[in-house]
């Protein structure tokens, strides 16, 4: 997988991801919107995951269950209604630049298993 491992988010936050507190960073993500790590602008890709988004019950090779991924305000569908956009991660839900999450904490948002994938 082009980013996350079947390991996938532990410990209530995103840890040794190269995710920092100002925004998606070094693990190929962009600010902008998450880019360069096998996800595209339009939504999740290539990453193991479907191009709708979540699918197939949330992140489930990623390791996030699909009562995690309801707790964080996402859906099967998509990346909705937690402020998560086409263009980024913007607004209700999440800080422009802290990622704070519905459900999560703010731990600096470091995964583990989730590996830079710059090409």
């Amino acid at each position: 997988m082009a980013g996350l491992r079947e390991a996938g988010l532990r410990d209530g936050g995103l840890r040794d991801a190269g995710l920092r507190e100002a925004g998606l960073r070094d693990a190929g993500l962009r600010e902008a919107g998450l880019r360069d790590a096998g996800l595209r602008e339009a939504g999740l890709r290539d990453a193991g995951l479907r191009d709708a988004g979540l699918g197939d019950a949330g992140l489930r090779e990623a390791g996030l269950r699909e009562a995690e991924v309801r707790d964080a305000g996402l859906r099967e569908a998509g990346l909705r209604d937690a402020g998560l956009r086409e263009a980024g991660l913007r607004d209700a839900g999440y800080e422009k630049l802290g990622y704070e999450m519905l459900g999560y904490e703010r731990l600096g948002y470091e995964m583990l298993g989730y590996e830079a994938t710059r090409g």
